[in-house]
């Protein structure tokens, strides 16, 4: 957000005093001076993703998001609070969390009951896939729960694994090795954790537990290897 702000302000100088922009641009590094000048020439791009935080920060009355995960949405959390919002409604599957770091007025919605209203509910499935039950394999369930960071039962991660059919499944285990694939090596365990919330919200997406979306990517990886 930054970088796209400082490049607005170096576009309106540009556009209003060339003179003082090229007195400023001078005493600039060189690659952040070809960043400067490929934003003057195409302001249309942007150095980064645009999240509009300062929209979100103004906002009042009253919010509803569908969709949350706690342990990685501290920036929207950050932003409610500096706003003027009177009720935050969070729409969540399953059970929801037991409390939120908000000091402002909020309740919990379920999902199913949207969808429901809506007339979207997407269609069960149930593709019969077994997993192990060796102690070794309940090891690995763990891992998808410390992963995660929302932990389930082992029989839920089944369960919601096997709702998720074939067509669905391939292409989002695709871009998780795609996503992974282009990651450089973590060097603590911040970075890893970090690598790994970056998949779970692949899951998150689509409304699927992030511990099941592991299930089904490691039943996966030697297909996709």
């Amino acid at each position: 957000m930054k970088g796209i702000e400082a490049l607005q302000r170096l576009k309106q100088l540009h556009d209003s005093d060339v003179e003082k922009f090229e007195i400023m641009r001078a005493g600039v590094e060189s690659e952040k001076a070809q960043i400067i000048d490929t934003y003057i020439k195409h302001p249309e791009l942007k150095i980064a993703t645009d999240y509009h935080f300062g929209e979100l920060e103004k906002l009042s009355g009253e919010l509803h998001i569908i969709g949350l995960s706690p342990q990685n949405d501290s920036h929207i959390f950050a932003c409610i609070e500096k706003s003027s919002l009177d009720k935050v409604v969070f729409y969540s599957y399953g059970e929801p969390p037991k409390k939120l770091p908000l000091t402002k007025s909020y309740e919990f919605a379920d999902i199913k009951q949207l969808w429901k209203s809506l007339d979207a509910n997407q269609p069960q499935y149930n593709c019969g896939r077994k997993y192990p039950d060796s102690d070794e394999a309940k090891k690995f369930f763990e891992l998808f729960n410390t992963l995660s960071l929302d932990p389930i039962t082992k029989e839920e991660i089944e369960k919601e694994a096997n709702s998720i059919p074939e067509y669905m499944a391939m292409p989002l285990c695709k871009e998780a090795m795609n996503l992974i694939k282009v990651q450089t090596t973590p060097k603590s365990e911040e970075e890893l954790m970090k690598q790994f919330r970056m998949v779970s919200r692949i899951a998150l997406r689509e409304g699927i537990y992030p511990s099941a979306f592991y299930l089904i990517l490691i039943d996966n990886f030697s297909k996709l290897s």
